[in-house]
């Protein structure tokens, strides 16, 4: 198979770089072909027209700028939920909405509910951070053991870490060696104070199994995270590999599998406590060293049968090829596709965009001038269409004549200038089958040659959708610009609807119209039936240019016109406020979206979602990054709270977290209080 691995780290020290090394010598000795794509899904290389069966990624995503791969898109998913904050939580579960599938890989019930509730499929199946069967090494039968630890360990500069008296005690026995980079996401001297650590282990997937090997024994504790979750670390399995006597906490998963073949002990203990029998134990394999290998050999005799990561992709091909099929069978219900076309070359490209589409059960309505009929069928081959051939002199007219030709449950509008991924309109049903609301709708973003441009990755609100019915505002310039914009991030390829939405639609109001059919459907939802739409949360919709004016220009060049001259930005305006006069709305006139229609990511993610993940200050001395900023970009309330005060300086600074950083460094006594907020220990006076 042709498999893209999505990148979305690009950290080059962590457990994600270990595994796609390994993941990528799999798939050669398997004979598949696996490329590798950055976080705007560009391929890395030089195979820039490499055509993959599906998409995948593992573990982590950055959810604002995250455009899935033009192709089926798996996540593997191996890592706690409870990793992340309560509120970062959110953002996981609308992630898992991006894709297809999810792969819950440690087959945990806690974890199949997380991505249930996220409403993707889950597939259940073994498939974890793992070792491939060559990698593995036999264990020795003679040999003086001592304790082997990885880690990154990144809190020791931010606050105490997680077992420091343990390893403190450890280290001072002489027993333990401790690896691990010196630098990681550009946080230096990592493991400093510990006489232990010998240094880095290079980032290949394969040497640390050699070190680990060596050493003879692994300290493999899982976070309360991961026990909580009844799942494990990526460790347990790089030890069984690399036939090393395994101590571990008394993790379920671990002692289904593994049985007696491993050494437990009570994390629930004093750390001095557990330092203790982790003695006991490295004292015991030293004096026993024909029972310590016959552990050693039993667990890894476990892996071998259970965990290689050659027989965990070759099942993930199998789940793959699988559920694409699913995918096909459950495609019962028929969409009607209201395909406006102007020319010969708009036919060429529906039937491209058609064809090509997973969802393939396709009614297409062709909304077209007499005379370009004849070319309809060598365009369109064996798609299933009727035509409305018309010389109506309304928009309104064309769409209502169209409508009377709809044979499904559900319909959507093409446009020419909005292009669609093979799974839009898959995505869309799937999120609408199971959903009260009348209509669906995708995300959107810009097809940049260089990096993709996010549009739109957030829910539009009830507020936003009525804002062109607003009468009142203070700021009609600013207003008017917004409004436009959520017609651009919301454009008529984005939304698929149920043919019941008809029952709140006049045949009266919709001849009207000069534009925006699919607007005017959405507020018909939201005025009458009192529905808002359900968010797909995948961004499966795009324009194609190198920014947003430039596709303003493009897609709507009468309505950039009129903004230039200071005309009314959009006759649609008028068409809906006159329709939409007379009926009850719950309409906030003081209301102003706050969208950002100039590079379309930074003040929309910024200020709407949590923070992203906080990027390196460059000094005359290098890259850092301030603990208390690290810190502060965990807890949503106190970050914003800050961005909030230090927001109108009159100093500018090129970015929000220079804007806080300089905040606190000029009032001591706020700084003072977050300091204790976040109980981090200040050495000022």
């Amino acid at each position: 198979m042709k498999i893209l691995f999505m990148d979305f780290i690009g950290e080059k020290k962590n457990g994600e770089a270990e595994f796609l090394a390994r993941l990528k010598y799999c798939a050669k000795k398997a004979g598949h072909q696996l490329e590798v794509a950055d976080k705007s899904g560009k391929i890395i290389g030089k195979n820039k027209d490499f055509e993959p069966d599906f998409a995948v990624t593992c573990n982590i995503f950055d959810f604002a700028p995250m455009v899935i791969a033009d192709q089926f898109g798996v996540f593997l998913h191996w890592s706690p939920s409870d990793f992340m904050a309560s509120f970062q939580e959110d953002t996981l579960l609308k992630g898992f909405h991006s894709f297809d599938a999810v792969i819950n890989g440690y087959e945990s019930p806690k974890m199949e509910k997380t991505i249930l509730n996220s409403g993707n499929k889950s597939i259940n199946m073994a498939f974890t951070a793992s070792v491939p069967l060559d990698y593995c090494l036999a264990p020795k039968k003679d040999c003086q053991r001592h304790l082997f630890y990885i880690g990154i360990n990144r809190k020791n500069q931010l606050s105490k870490m997680r077992y420091r008296e343990l390893f403190e005690i450890l280290d001072k026995q002489g027993v333990l060696d401790i690896y691990g980079p010196k630098v990681v996401y550009n946080m230096g001297k990592t493991w400093d104070g510990f006489q232990s650590y010998k240094g880095e282990i290079p980032f290949d997937g394969k040497s640390v199994i050699q070190k680990i090997n060596d050493a003879g024994i692994v300290l493999a504790l899982n976070s309360p995270m991961h026990n909580a979750a009844d799942i494990v670390s990526a460790r347990i399995f790089e030890a069984a590999a690399a036939g090393a006597v395994i101590i571990a906490d008394k993790n379920p998963y671990i002692k289904k599998y593994f049985g007696d073949s491993v050494f437990y002990v009570d994390i629930n203990k004093s750390e001095s406590e557990i330092s203790k029998e982790i003695l006991t134990i490295i004292e015991w394999c030293n004096n026993n060293k024909k029972e310590a290998y016959e552990m050693a050999c039993a667990s890894q005799k476990v892996f071998k049968q259970n965990f290689a990561l050659d027989k965990m992709l070759a099942s993930l091909a199998d789940a793959v090829k699988t559920a694409k099929q699913e995918m096909k069978t459950l495609q019962n219900e028929t969409v009607d596709v209201i395909c406006p076309v102007s020319d010969e070359r708009e036919l060429l490209q529906l039937q491209t965009e058609m064809v090509r589409q997973f969802y393939q059960n396709l009614h297409l309505v062709i909304c077209c001038k007499k005379g370009l009929v004849s070319k309809l069928p060598s365009r369109l081959n064996s798609l299933a269409f009727d035509v409305v051939e018309t010389d109506a002199k309304t928009y309104g007219e064309v769409i209502s004549s169209a409508l009377q030709k709809l044979r499904g449950k559900y319909f959507m509008f093409w446009n020419p200038h909005v292009f669609m991924h093979k799974r839009h309109i898959y995505k869309n049903v799937a999120v609408l089958k199971g959903s009260e609301q009348l209509f669906a709708y995708s995300g959107s973003y810009i097809r940049n040659p260089i990096k993709n441009i996010v549009l739109n990755n957030t829910k539009i609100t009830k507020d936003e959708f009525m804002a062109c019915l607003a009468s009142r505002f203070e700021n009609f310039a600013e207003h008017d610009k917004q409004v436009l914009f959520l017609e651009t991030l919301f454009a008529e390829n984005c939304a698929l609807f149920k043919k019941e939405i008809l029952n709140y639609v006049l045949d009266k109001e919709l001849k009207q119209l000069s534009s925006a059919a699919h607007y005017y459907l959405a507020l018909c939802s939201v005025v009458k039936a009192h529905k808002y739409g359900q968010f797909s949360y995948a961004l499966t919709a795009f324009y194609k240019g190198e920014n947003i004016a430039e596709v303003e220009k493009q897609v709507f060049p009468k309505r950039l016109h009129n903004w230039e001259n200071n005309r009314a930005c959009g006759t649609y305006f008028k068409d809906l406020m006159e329709i939409f006069f007379c009926y009850d709305k719950d309409i906030d006139e003081t209301f102003l979206p706050k969208r950002n229609y100039t590079n379309g990511v930074a003040a929309t993610f910024e200020e709407m979602f949590p923070p992203a993940p906080l990027q390196p200050v460059y000094t005359p001395q290098g890259p850092f990054i301030d603990p208390i900023l690290y810190e502060l970009g965990r807890h949503k309330f106190l970050y914003a709270l800050l961005g909030a005060l230090s927001r109108h300086k009159k100093k500018h600074y090129p970015n929000r977290q220079e804007r806080i950083s300089q905040y606190l460094k000029n009032h001591k006594v706020v700084k003072k209080i977050v300091l204790q907020l976040l109980g981090i220990k200040s050495t000022e006076k």
